[in-house]
């Protein structure tokens, strides 16, 4: 299902530059709030897992990148 795609953008515009800054805790709320909106996104998915895995939240890490494997 398809959300909203104006909040999907900008929380993937703050999530990326937020990693790009290596700032993954805060980054990872963000690549949340995108994946709320379009939930079969699984390159998101496989960002989230990076986040997760750059903050040391293994298991959340391996929940999201089995996700992302799951879409494509």
């Amino acid at each position: 299902m398809a959300g909203n795609k104006t909040i999907y953008e900008e929380a993937l515009r703050k999530a990326s530059a937020l990693a790009w800054d290596k700032q993954w805790r805060r980054a990872i709320p963000e690549y949340q709030r995108a994946l709320a909106e379009m939930p079969d996104d699984a390159l998101t998915w496989s960002n989230l897992a990076t986040a997760l895995t750059e903050t040391k939240q293994y298991a959340e890490a391996q929940n999201a990148l089995s996700r992302a494997l799951a879409l494509i």
